[in-house]
């Protein structure tokens, strides 16, 4: 049964591709893949830059409504003043994705907000957990002719 790689070398847009030019391609971000979360720490002038100053001021004045009574909300609220809070974090994307659920977000406001923690699409190696190498890549080739 063939590998992934080997699989994938033997797509047409991989044939008549050196091994170091098929790595390099495997090694692209792709479009077809998911983006790389990234750790990136928002305040609540990142809040206000995001969404603009009435948006962002709006949202920011419903974490502060619900801060009193909501534990939740509180530490989300010191966590915007303080270091701010990290858009990569699943657990910061799950929450915004609920705040467009219960309607304190429109759906664009939560793609604005979680566009913050990513970064660029995943390779194809990134997306299937493969190593590849333009030696790998010449192995695979080999193995699989």
């Amino acid at each position: 049964m063939p590998t992934a790689l080997q699989t994938r070398l033997a797509q047409p847009d991989m044939v008549g591709l050196s091994d170091w030019q098929a790595s390099d391609v495997l090694h692209a971000p792709d479009p077809s893949n998911p983006k790389k979360l990234i750790s990136r720490l928002i305040g609540i002038g990142g809040v206000l830059l995001a969404l603009g100053i009435s948006e962002g001021s709006a949202l920011l004045s419903v974490i502060e409504g619900m801060a009193g009574t909501n534990s939740e909300m509180k530490w989300i609220l010191v966590a915007l003043q303080k270091d701010g809070l990290d858009m990569g974090l699943p657990a910061v994307r799950e929450k915004i994705d609920a705040f467009a659920t219960a309607g304190i977000l429109t759906v664009d406001q939560r793609d604005i907000l979680k566009a913050l923690g990513e970064g660029d699409y995943q390779s194809w190696a990134e997306a299937n957990a493969v190593e590849v190498n333009p030696t790998r890549v010449g192995e695979e080739r080999k193995s699989n002719g």
